[in-house]
């Protein structure tokens, strides 16, 4: 018997199998790829965590205002020539930080880079820094490591004048503002600044519609609050976009100054403030504010108090404080005098209706100024703004209707001579008006019931809320606030010859509605309620009138 050594013994053979590891499995044959792999991903993981664990930057601003900041950016506008920026950040920070600039001249800025200051808390390089230029008017700058202080400066023309843009009184009209816009990008001007009452009213969704107008504009805008501005939400809004109301800079050898006169006065603190910002440079200075000291037509349309004006006035006119030019807008035309050396400019005609006649300046307009210390050179630039539509829209719940002003005018109508009385007790627009009473006008559309809202809209983007007893009076309301009318004509005059229609009157008996009939029908969350006067009430310019349900 043959015994075989069982190495020998025949038999099937299997393929061997060799268990992978996962990293085999998912890489194959190239573990070195692997391995290289595996630790970049460590690296940027231990990156990562390494980054949430370091603080805040810290991030302050002169000469602007930083609308918003996070852990890698932050959006900076700029409210003067000069801008600074101090970045504090941890030295190991190494993720690029990006500053956003707005209202810049973006293609003659210079920027000095330094590094943290003595005794800074957070001590490290120098910062390197990347620029881009985004617009004309907005850059970007890459702080790629490093801290300190980024001083973005707008360098002057090298040649005089200074050369600038004024305009006034836009007041929601941004469809005229709109149609200034490229004449003024090609003006040459440096800057622009506007003289005040940008929108109707200050509300937000006003300031936002300039905000859009405004993203058209090649060079940077500076402004003043006007009493418009500030009616909805004091200055709040205001500041958010241009700061503090009161302040200046100093830019190619002249200090620049803004005024706040939007509460139609200045005060002693705003009095002092003007003498002790003029008295501390020798320089030559140009001011601006929205509502003057004196109206230029010699009216009632300017400071409330006259012995504060002639203070103002004093000190404006004052020689040791070198002020070459004082602008101002709240009187829609344009007007232009000297007093005691000093060259007044009024400003307002940037769309609002006009105060004057084409002739006696009343036509719309910016202005272009060329400014050296030997004299004020001030050219008004003329762009009519056109007259869109005598459309009435009205909106129920019978549907819509648009009614031109000849079926208007087919309709019931009313005459009445009335004023009103604004908030400063003031009498205003008295006229003979002839209308057509609100309610004739909605059961056209399906009327309304009494839980229902009417909501009527201007032009310029202005609303204004009525109850059902504002629309159909009872006997006790007749008797304080009368009918409510959509005026079609004043003295005669109808759109667009009369500027301020189609608008929003009342007919009490006594031939004035006053701010104790304003408060006397105003429902809860409605005109007095939201803004204590009774012109705020009469809207001008109506284009549409809706009933909401509640």
């Amino acid at each position: 018997m043959t015994i075989f050594p069982k190495a020998s013994r025949a038999r099937a053979v299997r393929p061997r199998r060799t268990r992978l590891s996962p990293f085999r499995r998912f890489y194959g044959a190239q573990p070195l790829v692997a391995a290289w792999t595996v630790l970049a991903i460590l690296v940027l993981a231990a990156g990562l965590s390494g980054c949430k664990d370091l603080p805040d930057p810290k991030l302050s601003v002169t000469g602007g205002l930083a609308q918003s900041v996070t852990r890698d950016s932050a959006v900076v506008k700029a409210l003067s020539t000069t801008l600074r920026v101090d970045l504090e950040r941890d030295p190991s920070d190494r993720r690029t930080f990006t500053i956003s600039v707005l209202n810049i001249r973006a293609d003659a800025v210079s920027i000095e880079v330094h590094g943290p200051e003595a005794g800074s808390n957070r001590p490290g390089a120098e910062p390197v820094i990347e620029t881009k230029r985004l617009s004309p008017t907005s850059m970007e700058v890459l702080v790629k490591r490093g801290s300190g202080r980024i001083i973005l400066e707008t360098t002057p023309q090298e040649t005089e004048p200074l050369r600038f843009a004024v305009i006034g009184d836009t007041q929601g009209r941004n469809n005229v503002f709109s149609s200034m816009v490229p004449l003024i990008n090609e003006s040459e001007a440096e800057f622009l600044v506007h003289l005040g009452d940008m929108t109707p009213s200050g509300a937000s969704r006003e300031f936002e519609a300039f905000d859009e107008a405004l993203s058209a504009l090649g060079v940077p805008c500076f402004a003043v609050p006007g009493n418009h501005d500030v009616r909805d939400s004091d200055s709040d809004l205001f500041q958010a976009r241009f700061g503090q109301p009161n302040r200046y800079f100093d830019y190619a050898g002249w200090r620049v100054v803004f005024l706040d006169t939007s509460s139609l006065g200045l005060g002693p603190e705003g009095l002092s403030w003007l003498r002790e910002t003029l008295g501390a440079s020798g320089s030559p200075k140009l001011v601006f504010m929205h509502v003057p000291p004196f109206d230029p037509r010699g009216e009632d349309h300017c400071f409330l108090d006259q012995v504060e004006a002639a203070s103002l006035l004093d000190v404006l006119t004052d020689p040791e404080n070198v002020v070459k030019a004082v602008f101002n807008g709240h009187v829609h035309m344009f007007s232009q005098n000297a007093v005691e050396g000093v060259t007044f400019v009024t400003s307002g005609g940037g769309g609002a209706g006009l105060y004057a006649s084409p002739q006696d300046g009343g036509f719309h307009h910016f202005a272009v100024v060329e400014a050296t210390p030997a004299g004020i050179t001030v050219t008004p630039v003329e762009k009519p703004a056109g007259y869109a539509s005598d459309d009435l829209v009205l909106s129920g719940k019978g549907g819509e209707m648009l009614l031109s002003l000849e079926e208007l005018s087919g309709l019931e109508t009313r005459e009445a001579k009335v004023k009103y009385q604004n908030r400063y007790e003031n009498l205003s627009a008295e006229r003979l008006y002839r209308g057509v009473p609100v309610r004739v006008l909605l059961d056209l559309v399906g009327g309304m019931e009494e839980s229902d809202t009417l909501v009527v809209y201007a032009s310029d983007g202005y609303a204004q809320e009525f109850s059902y007893r504002n629309v159909f009076p009872d006997d006790s309301w007749l008797e304080i606030q009368g009918d409510m009318i959509v005026a079609l004509s004043a003295d005669g005059k109808t759109p667009p010859d009369w500027q301020e229609g189609y608008r929003i009157a009342f007919f009490p008996p006594d031939g004035v509605y006053s701010n104790d009939d304003c408060a006397g029908t105003s429902v809860e969350g409605q005109g007095w309620g939201i803004y204590e006067s009774a012109g705020a009430r009469w809207v001008k310019n109506v284009v549409r009138l809706e009933v909401r349900p509640r």
